[in-house]
């Protein structure tokens, strides 16, 4: 058993609460709103699918839990992922409540689900996601294949390799992520060079010629 102590408590737990401003109208192909709801047979709750939002029987899984199909979540989640994971919804690209920023999906307006947070050093995420910078936040995404090493170019920041981050340089490259405050997390080579507003946490970067 680990020692209660070693423990990290400081770290944001994850809610699945809804954490959006405002009312939707329903898309003409969806059959329900997963914010609004609006399904009438007990026991079922609304969930995006592949066909639009639909009416589905309530899955046992809870939030943050794993899932295959969209209804096995609670109601008002949704199955993000492969493997899945039940993420609690969202105003899109507006912070949510534990320090990540809500990633949009579907296309039911400005709706979309708040990721995890986590550790870029630590690379604590849940099974088949890895930890990224995301719009200056860390935080869960799916990990993409194939993943980029050191220095090549990438397009999204979960297109690098775990422990390196997606920043623009000529044009955007994968660099090994650092702290300047915490020699366990410097460079092996370069310099660490912090980002703006983020507390210490840089990239290492190589001395021109």
């Amino acid at each position: 058993m680990e020692d209660s102590a070693s423990l990290d408590v400081s770290k944001e737990s994850y809610s699945c609460e809804p954490f959006v401003v405002g009312t939707y109208s329903q898309p003409p192909n969806h059959d329900c709103h997963v914010m609004m709801q609006g399904c009438t047979v007990p026991g079922e709750a609304c969930y995006f699918t592949e066909d639009g939002a639909q009416c589905l029987p309530v899955g046992s899984s809870v939030c943050g839990g794993r899932c295959e199909y969209a209804n096995d979540c609670p109601e008002g989640t949704a199955c993000v992922g492969e493997p899945g994971y039940c993420m609690g919804l969202c105003n899109r690209d507006q912070p949510c409540a534990n320090q990540t920023t809500c990633r949009g999906f579907g296309d039911v307006e400005a709706l979309g689900y708040c990721p995890m947070s986590c550790s870029l050093f630590e690379q604590d995420c849940p099974l088949g996601m890895g930890c990224f910078l995301v719009n200056g936040r860390q935080e869960c995404a799916p990990k993409l294949s194939p993943s980029f090493k050191e220095n090549q170019a990438c397009e999204a920041a979960n297109r690098c390799k775990l422990g390196l981050i997606c920043h623009q340089l000529d044009v955007q490259r994968c660099l090994k992520a650092c702290h300047i405050d915490d020699e366990a997390h410097g460079c092996d080579a370069g310099t660490c060079t912090p980002l703006e507003n983020l507390d210490g946490l840089g990239v290492c970067l190589q001395e021109a010629d």
